[in-house]
């Protein structure tokens, strides 16, 4: 089952991550971590919050905006959570309507 498969691969990424991000700052919190998460995610974090992560050197507060050092940078590609650029592939005629169906048929 796809779904089932997609959530087994999805929780193995994520105690990889965790496992990764314990080794390196093994006195980091679950909050931590989260809030790891979210700067790598370039979502806003409150700088407040982020004095464990910064005394650790895995981000650095610049003007107000909280950023991976470049030792946050290198854990995150521990931890394989690094952004990738996605992979568009331009189909037409025949072979999109070949490879729309053989997708179609394996969710079946």
């Amino acid at each position: 089952d796809i779904q089932t498969d997609q959530k087994r691969l999805t929780s193995e990424k994520m105690l990889e991550a965790l496992t990764a991000f314990q080794t390196r700052v093994p006195e980091m919190t679950l909050a931590d971590f989260r809030l790891f998460l979210s700067v790598c995610a370039g979502l806003p974090a409150d700088i407040e919050q982020v004095s464990a992560l910064e005394n650790a050197r895995i981000v650095e507060v610049d003007g107000g905006q909280v950023e991976l050092s470049a030792a946050g940078r290198s854990l995150q590609d521990d931890m394989k959570i690094q952004p990738k650029p996605l992979n568009r592939i331009k189909l037409s005629g025949t072979n999109a309507s070949e490879v729309l169906e053989t997708m179609l048929s394996e969710l079946n």
